[in-house]
Parts: C-alpha cells; sequence; structure tokens
C-alpha cells in the first residue's frame, strides 16, 4: 500500500511559533556557510495514518538498501498501552512508503536504543531488551530468542563468520552497573559472556549511553564502553583496551576508514583517528564551522577522494533557546569544511541527529533517516534525501547577514510577489518536499507566481538560490 502523505500532518500556523523562533536563531548561524544543494524530507508515521498513534524510538533508526527500495526499521510505544513494537517501513527512493509492518516487542513501553545489523544472507538481526529478532527483506519475522538476562539495554549486534553473533549490552542494578560482551549461535542461543564494570565518567557516574560494535574482520571486532574501546577476537579474548580522556564522555560511533583506521566520535565536536592494531592515537581534531555552534558529529560516509559527510548536531546557546538541530556537513581528509546542507522542514521543531549509515545513491545523492521531533506532537522518522554536486561544494565566502527575501501579499489566494537580489534563482515546493516551481531565474528582482488551480490550499517552501551559492529559506501559505 501507499500512505497518503501530507494529510493532517500540519499544526494551524500559530501553533509553529515557537519552532519558527528557534528557526531564525538558526539560519543566522547556517547563512555565512549553506552552499547550493536540494534536501527532500519525509516523515513517518502521519498522524492520520493507522500508525499514527506511536511515538518512535528518539536516538535510534536505521536504514538499509533492499531490493527495489529501502527498508527503514525503528522502534515504537504506543501512546494507549505498555508495550513497545518494532517498525518496519519499505520506501522507494523518493521516501514514499511501499509497505509497513508492525511486531511486538516487550510489554513496556521503553523504547531505548536496540542494535541491527544486516547478515551475509541479506536478512537482518534485531537485539533489543532480552530478545534477538530476525527478519527477512519483507518484514517478515523468522524466528525469536530471548537471552538469559533481563532489564538489558543500549544493545550493540554484529554476525559471526559462523551465522552466530555478538551482543553488547548494560545491566543496572542498585549497586553496579556492568558491561558485558556475548556470544551465541546462528539461533540466538548463549555460547560464551565477559562481563566487565562499566566506564565512570570522570565526575564519578557510569555512562548511560550507546554501545557500538564494529567488525574489523571475520577475527577480530571492537567493542565501545563510554570512552573506553576493547578490541576482540570472537573467541571473546581480549587483545587490548584503551581509554581516550579527550572531553568525549562518551563514543557514539566507529568508522572505519579507506586507509584502514578508525575515526572516533563522541559527544562533542571532537574527532580521533586511532589505530586498529593498538589503539594509539594517530590524528586529533575538531570540526568547526564558522559561527556555527557545534556540539558533536556522527560520520556517515566517506567519498573515494576522502571527503567526509557528517552529521553535526548544533545546539544554540540557553540565552538564544537552547535548543538543537542537525544538519550535513562536508569536511575534506583533513578535516577542513568544505560544504554545510541545512536540513529544514516546517513540521520539524528539531531533528535530533542523522544516524548512520548515509547510503550513497549516485554521486551526488545520498539517502538517510533519522529522529525528529514534530512541534504539538511525538517524536517521528525522518526520511532525508540530499541531491549535492561536487561540483558546486566550494566553501563560500562570507554572504552579507543583511541578504533577505520578501513575499507580498503572504497569505495569498491568486498570485504572490517574491522580491530577492538580482540573479537569485526561485524554487518552490509543496509541504512534503515536492518540487511545484523548478529554479526560476527572476526578472530583475522581482517573480510573480501564480500556483497551478490543481495544487491544495497549503504551506509552500520557498528558496532563493543566490548568486554567491548560499540559499535562504522561508515559507508562504496559499489560502483558495
Amino acid at each position: 500500500m501507499r500512505e497518503k502523505q501530507g494529510e493532517g500532518i500540519i499544526p494551524s500556523p500559530y501553533q509553529f511559533k515557537e519552532a519558527e523562533m528557534f528557526r531564525n536563531v538558526l539560519l543566522l548561524f547556517l547563512l555565512l556557510r549553506i552552499v547550493f544543494g536540494e534536501v527532500f524530507i519525509r516523515i513517518y508515521p502521519p498522524i492520520d495514518s493507522a500508525m499514527g498513534e506511536y511515538t518512535v524510538n528518539a536516538y535510534n533508526q536505521s536504514i538499509y538498501s533492499v531490493d527495489d527500495g529501502y527498508l527503514i526499521i525503528s522502534l515504537g510505544a504506543k501512546y494507549d498501552e505498555c508495550c513497545t513494537n518494532l517498525l518496519l517501513l519499505k520506501v522507494d527512493e523518493n521516501g514514499d512508503t511501499i509497505w509497513t509492518r508492525e511486531h511486538w516487542l516487550a510489554d513496556v513501553r521503553n523504547p531505548y536504543d536496540f542494535g541491527v545489523t544486516e547478515l551475509i544472507d541479506r536478512n537482518f538481526a534485531l537485539f533489543y531488551g532480552n530478545v534477538i529478532f530476525k527478519f527477512n527483506q519483507n518484514g517478515e519475522i523468522l524466528w525469536v530468542s530471548d537471552t538469559i538476562m533481563d532489564f538489558l539495554q543500549f544493545n550493540g549486534i554484529i554476525e559471526t563468520i559462523d551465522g552466530g553473533f555478538v551482543l553488547s549490552f548494560l545491566t543496572r542494578s542498585s549497586d553496579m552497573d556492568t558491561f558485558f560482551i556475548v556470544r551465541t549461535d546462528s539461533l540466538g542461543n548463549i555460547v560464551s559472556i565477559k562481563s566487565f564494570p562499566n566506564y565512570i565518567l570522570p565526575w564519578g557516574t557510569p555512562v548511560w549511553g550507546t554501545l557500538p560494535l564494529y567488525k574489523l574482520s571475520d577475527d577480530e571486532f571492537i567493542a565501545v564502553d563510554g570512552a573506553r574501546l576493547y578490541k576482540f577476537n570472537f573467541d571473546l579474548d581480549t587483545l587490548w583496551v584503551r581509554t581516550y580522556d579527550y572531553w568525549f564522555v562518551w563514543v557514539n560511533d566507529v568508522f572505519q576508514l579507506r586507509n584502514g583506521n578508525l575515526l572516533l566520535c563522541g559527544t562533542c565536536p571532537i574527532m580521533l583517528e586511532v589505530s586498529p592494531d593498538d589503539g594509539s592515537v594517530l590524528r586529533t581534531g575538531a570540526v568547526s564551522v564558522d559561527t556555527l555552534y557545534i556540539r558533536w558529529v556522527r560520520p556517515l560516509y566517506e567519498k573515494p577522494n576522502g571527503d567526509l559527510i557528517l552529521a553535526a548536531v548544533l545546539g544554540i546557546p540557553g540565552d538564544l533557546g537552547g535548543d538543537s538541530t542537525a544538519c550535513i556537513v562536508c569536511v575534506d581528509s583533513t578535516w577542513e569544511p568544505k560544504w554545510v546542507e541545512d536540513i529544514y522542514d516546517p513540521r520539524i521543531e528539531h531533528l535530533f541527529f542523522i544516524t548512520p549509515p548515509l547510503i550513497e545513491v549516485n554521486e551526488s545523492t545520498y539517502i538517510g533517516v533519522g529522529p525528529a521531533k514534530v512541534p504539538f506532537d511525538s517524536t517521528r522518522i525522518c526520511f532525508i534525501k540530499l541531491v549535492h554536486s561536487d561540483t558546486t561544494s566550494e566553501v563560500m565566502e562570507t554572504t552579507p547577514a543583511n541578504i533577505t527575501f520578501s513575499t507580498y501579499p503572504n497569505p495569498f489566494n491568486s498570485s504572490v510577489v517574491i522580491s530577492a537580489p538580482v540573479g537569485s534563482k526561485i524554487s518552490i515546493y509543496d509541504i512534503n518536499g515536492q518540487m511545484v516551481l523548478p529554479p526560476k531565474p527572476m526578472k530583475g528582482s522581482h517573480l510573480e507566481w501564480k500556483p497551478s488551480k490543481t495544487l491544495p490550499s497549503g504551506i509552500y517552501i520557498v528558496r532563493v538560490h543566490l548568486r554567491q551559492g548560499a540559499t535562504i529559506t522561508g515559507r508562504i501559505m496559499y489560502l483558495k
């Protein structure tokens, strides 16, 4: 089935006030660096759909390329029931829904992090709570296996060469938090267990965050507990342990570069390149983009030329709102920024982050997902399609902060006049990201847009593409 897009999603214009205040502040930061690109967004589940009663997992969503589309994996908690369900959506390249599936997971309304991995046989395994689920590309559950422990959180999972699994998780008790590494067979039955005291933060509290696992080869893997890295073989022998005191707080992501080294990113904009042989630090650096206040970054994709595409979590200082959202940053092999792409949709109060991996469709198109907060509603799955050509990815010179554009009248019922700097191009999108006016050069400093009579009333997005390469985005309201 294909879900209707956009109906019943948008609150009244007055409900955007809080999100719009935050957006205006953030746009002042982004204007100096954003270069030309296009971002298309879908939000799931639509409020008027059968899945609209869910609030989805706020920390962990994944997307994978499958036959004839993409599979989005998340968790959802129902408002009126104490339960957590597995939510699976298959979408096409434009984010249109092909089918949805939901499976009961647990009798608790507690959508914490889960671990998921694509298997050699192109099926998937998901580890959540104390249960492993194996399911296929059609969203059908193949088998379920309970582990022997209760109240497991922040789960990680990778596949072994013999079809078994390695799991990582935390257990919490009144006197101790414990970090576990578990080896299972191909049906999820436990073969061996190793346990370690949970990493303690500098101020004396244990880490309560993500526990990524990274498979280096058929023989070795990396496990993370806080700011501590372990290297194991698949017999669970410890090969080395390293702790990184670089204001990380904890490591969120381990990413293997094309040169074989590991890139570590944590809860700050600092990145470390370390050796997989012994964990020694080879390079340190921080991602910095002019006046953007970057809280932390997540590695998404490395291009053949060494450029890295990162998800940057942007923070606004407390006196300016104290909220956060995300954008996409491309840095070169020296970690200097090349371009920044804003991710904006008026339905989104803020986008928490983009979750790895980012899928390369072609050399200029990328697809990813991330959790987004919708104003006056719950957390949703945000499908993001970025189209960005390297031919336009030069770092832009400073654009005067007083460059703006205006629309009159707004709201309008037959036509609207858009006024912007001479030489600009104007493109317009509906609320679902569908282009209704391709980039059109302005005649002088004005452009009049008369919507087709087939277009419905509603909010439309105007993008002004400046000659300098930057873009300015705003909203207009069409009332028939």
